[in-house]
């Protein structure tokens, strides 16, 4: 199944005739699996992200398993009765690379080890990986302080919505039932043995189960390779694509910007260029979700993001699961700058 769910979230985004110009990406899809049927919900490529400040306005991940999980969210809100469906049915996650963060430290077959981009909570240099660690968002290690991003991991995220429902937190007020994340499939790497990145995989995910949710299964997939082995040599696209069930054409942004491609910069001050995946456009989505219910939610506040997020039912888990995350950042400021030997990767 692994090589089918793979193989069509490759045919959807290629589906999509997006030209990088060369330039190297990730792709990612979230589909639904029931039985031998497999449909893609929604895809996504991105490889950048916006550094410093977060805003409402802007999509400040723009990696493609983060952009796939809110064109997910999306499609959810354009479709209010897809939530019932997918609750009978299985939802996997493909990618042509390994989740930024913990998932993207292994061994490779010279007996060195693939380092993540992704940060500790210092943003120091790494001369060894620490293993399991919640991380920030990849970055140079000498980004300037206001430039640097606060942004979990694809890892840490991914780790996150597993055990508390790929909707998120605004729209479980119309959708109370978690979306479980069942399956993880990555297309197998260059000079990676398969043993050791499916061990970093699964490595990563065993730490939902300290969130108090089984961790998804993990699988690696021959579909994508070919992607994975192009990046060598190959400039990082500046573009985020994506799109979801029901949308008419994808939408293209400008990842370390976070708006939609050709927007002029009073555009983008201005909200004007913002994109349907970012926070305001979600909430306002969720919004009209909710005016449409009946009952409504009683937590919901039209026009009050943040007041609606602590309302949301199953609050204090959410709470819980954000403060061992947090916990785990901040413990790794308290390490040894060389935590762990680097053989250390290839037996976790």
């Amino acid at each position: 199944m692994e090589e089918r769910v793979a193989a069509a979230v490759l045919e959807a985004y290629e589906g999509l005739r997006i030209k990088d110009g060369g330039c190297w990406t990730v792709v990612a899809g979230v589909a639904a699996v029931a039985g031998d049927d497999v449909e893609v919900l929604s895809v996504a490529s991105g490889c950048k992200c916006v550094g410093g400040p977060a805003s409402p306005a802007l999509v400040r991940d723009g990696h493609a398993e983060v952009l796939a999980v809110r064109a997910l969210r999306r499609a959810l809100c354009e479709d209010p009765t897809l939530h019932a469906r997918l609750l009978a049915e299985d939802l996997w996650l493909y990618a042509t690379a390994p989740p930024c963060g913990d998932c993207a430290i292994f061994a490779l077959d010279d007996g060195t080890v693939a380092f993540t981009g992704a940060k500790l909570g210092d943003w120091r240099r790494e001369d060894d990986q620490l293993l399991g660690a919640t991380r920030l968002k990849c970055g140079r290690s000498d980004t300037a302080p206001d430039k640097r991003s606060s942004s979990l991991s694809c890892s840490d995220k991914l780790c996150r919505w597993s055990a508390r429902g790929l909707q998120g937190s605004v729209l479980k007020h119309v959708f109370p039932e978690p979306l479980a994340l069942a399956a993880v499939v990555v297309a197998r790497q260059p000079r990676a043995a398969d043993a050791s990145l499916e061990a970093a995989l699964a490595r990563s995910f065993r730490r939902c189960g300290a969130l108090g949710a089984a961790p998804p299964r993990v699988a690696l997939a021959d579909a994508g390779a070919d992607r994975a082995a192009a990046r060598a040599g190959a400039a990082p696209s500046s573009l985020a694509v994506a799109w979801w069930r029901g949308a008419a054409k994808a939408e293209v942004l400008l990842a370390h910007r976070g708006v939609r491609r050709g927007a002029t910069a009073a555009a983008a001050r201005s909200g004007a260029a913002a994109s349907a995946l970012c926070s305001d456009a979600l909430f306002a989505a969720a919004a009209a979700v909710a005016a449409a219910a009946a009952p409504a939610p009683p937590g919901f506040v039209a026009g009050d993001r943040l007041a609606t997020k602590r309302n949301a039912p199953g609050r204090a888990a959410d709470d819980a699961v954000a403060s061992a995350l947090r916990a785990s950042l901040a413990g790794a400021r308290k390490r040894p700058r060389s935590p762990s030997p680097a053989p250390a990767c290839a037996v976790a």
